[in-house]
């Protein structure tokens, strides 16, 4: 991998792997349909779940890559322009229907008195948008950016905060989303701030090793790539028999340490596929142009791919708190249909929205879109 001091080049394999990583984040949010506790719904979520321990992987990896140039200010601009901007584009048609429509008790923001009530809105997206929990906690990760280089530096304490970190990921439950938002009792407007910012803080705490993970599977690719490609085969392998050997302490124990163990397999098994046959897709003009496109749009289809869920699901394009129009929690071959056409409409529809949205974006001159839609 070469590099200069002002430029580094684009890793194709990390395209390839952002474009299976938003197809798993879909299927997350989608297909996992059957019985709870039953071995059909365990199944699923273990083998579909595993997207979001991914994609901070991936945060983690580039923040790394492009550490050379790193200077705050600017970063920090960055990310505002490119991440929260098109989280506020995004989030703001969902917000809008709530004010306007939302009649349900039953959500936590329901009682809060206008304008706290539109700024909770946009601050707890979650709420109405169940994946932007993310934007949340990831924003974290942004303004603790020079921590992270600090430790990076220094070698022992470096390898002493990653060992750690994996150690709480793999033997502390990570935090429900669900949880804090559909359980919770008290809608006080302090409880509710509580509660959701420690959620934002509890998630970044568990997927802090994915983020560090990312960070050293860069260094040592950065070093040793060629030596690594060379034996890619054998530690893809190994990986994917530790995946499956997790898969099967899980199902059969119920062991969520199998669990979250089992993505952080799942996260080195599936790059080192994608470095695997980067030279194939390279070579097949349809497959690289398909796999670029979806590493491009992948950041809008985070986005946007929750609201055609939504309205599938609740017939409104926010979460409204109600039972969802179809019951994915029983073993059917109806479940299996609803959920996967479920993924098929969202996949689709967020694709072709995207599309629309920058052609009319570049039709009035503007042409860096990804500070509007994030592509």
């Amino acid at each position: 991998m070469e590099k200069t001091a002002t430029h580094k080049p684009k890793l194709l394999y990390m395209n390839y792997f952002r474009a299976i990583t938003i197809i798993m984040i879909v299927l997350g949010h989608t297909v996992c349909f059957g019985e709870k506790g039953g071995f059909l719904c365990e199944l699923n979520t273990y083998v579909f779940k595993g997207g979001t321990f991914v994609f901070v992987f991936i945060a983690g990896f580039l923040f790394q890559y492009l550490s050379y140039k790193f200077e705050y200010k600017d970063y920090l601009k960055k990310k505002f322009l490119n991440v929260i901007l098109p989280y506020l584009f995004y989030i703001t048609p969902a917000v809008i229907a709530f004010i306007t429509f939302d009649s349900n008790p039953a959500n936590p923001l329901y009682n809060i008195t206008m304008p706290l009530k539109l700024f909770s809105a946009y601050l707890f997206g979650m709420v109405l948008n169940n994946p932007m929990w993310y934007i949340g906690m990831i924003t974290i990760f942004f303004i603790f950016a020079p921590i992270l280089l600090f430790l990076k530096k220094h070698k022992t304490l470096w390898l002493t905060v990653l060992i750690l970190s994996i150690l709480l990921t793999v033997f502390h439950k990570r935090p429900s989303v669900g949880y804090a938002i559909y359980r919770l009792k008290d809608f006080s407007t302090l409880n509710v701030y509580t509660v959701f910012l420690k959620l934002y803080f509890n998630s970044f705490v568990f997927f802090f090793s994915s983020y560090l993970l990312g960070m050293q599977a860069c260094t040592l690719l950065d070093k040793y790539y060629d030596k690594i490609k060379r034996s890619i085969r054998l530690l893809t392998a190994i990986f994917a028999v530790l995946y499956v050997a997790a898969l099967c302490f899980y199902v059969i124990y119920h062991s969520f340490t199998a669990y979250q163990s089992g993505h952080i397999f799942l996260t080195f098994m599936l790059l080192g596929i994608c470095i695997m046959f980067e030279d194939y897709i390279n070579s097949k003009p349809a497959l690289e142009k398909g796999m670029n496109f979806l590493a491009e749009y992948s950041f809008g289809i985070f986005f946007v791919h929750q609201y055609f869920i939504n309205l599938i699901l609740y017939h409104s394009i926010f979460d409204t708190f109600k039972k969802p129009f179809f019951n994915i929690n029983q073993n059917t071959f109806s479940a299996f249909a609803h959920t996967w056409g479920t993924f098929a409409a969202a996949f689709i529809c967020s694709l072709l929205t995207l599309y629309i949205l920058k052609t009319i974006l570049n039709k009035t001159g503007i042409k860096n879109t990804r500070k509007f839609i994030g592509v």
